[in-house]
């Protein structure tokens, strides 16, 4: 009898041993888990994620190759960013900073105005519902740059708050636009 107790430890001994790799790759329900070729999937941002953000990764060395104009008024225009659902994901979450440019060719309005993040991004338009005031704010038409954030909105979509500056001087548009992130 105690040798039958002593080989039936020792099996089982040996079997825990030979089958341990097996037992770690079972995952919780005691379904083996499935090997992962692809990366995993890109993780939710939740609204307190966005507070992680920090001004300090924007570029501002855009700024410097824009045309300035002393001329312009001192002048500052907020609004929203249109059509993000077509050309942002969870990852552009965040601080955001570029230009705003007239899209003349606009298949849909000529009187377009295209949000570019600083990289080259295009993010959405000014929207339609706002072109009049914008046409007000900047009756030459210029490129402008702009500063602002990028948010999950309550129904998992996507928003974005802009302040954009007409180019007079330098000064006036890095003042105005990093006076905006400190007020947000």
């Amino acid at each position: 009898m105690l040798f039958t107790i002593i080989l039936v430890s020792i099996v089982t001994f040996l079997m825990k041993l030979i089958f341990q790799k097996d037992k770690d790759e079972i995952g919780p329900k005691g379904q083996p888990e499935p090997r992962r070729s692809e990366p995993e999937p890109e993780p939710r941002l939740e609204p307190e994620d966005v507070a992680q953000w920090d001004e300090t990764q924007l570029s501002w060395a855009y700024i410097y190759k824009l045309p300035f104009d002393e001329s312009l008024p001192e002048d500052d225009f907020d609004t929203e960013i249109a059509g993000l659902q077509y050309n942002c994901s969870m990852k552009d979450v965040g601080w955001v900073n570029g230009v705003v440019r007239p899209e003349p060719e606009n298949p849909f309005d000529s009187k377009a105005q295209a949000v570019f993040r600083a990289d080259g991004k295009k993010l959405g338009y000014i929207p339609r519902s706002a072109l009049d005031h914008y046409a007000e704010f900047n009756p030459r038409n210029v490129e402008c740059p702009f500063v602002g954030q990028i948010i999950r909105d309550y129904s998992d979509g996507l928003m974005g708050f802009i302040l954009v500056v007409l180019p007079s001087t330098h000064a006036f548009a890095i003042k105005r636009l990093s006076g905006y992130l400190e007020k947000l």
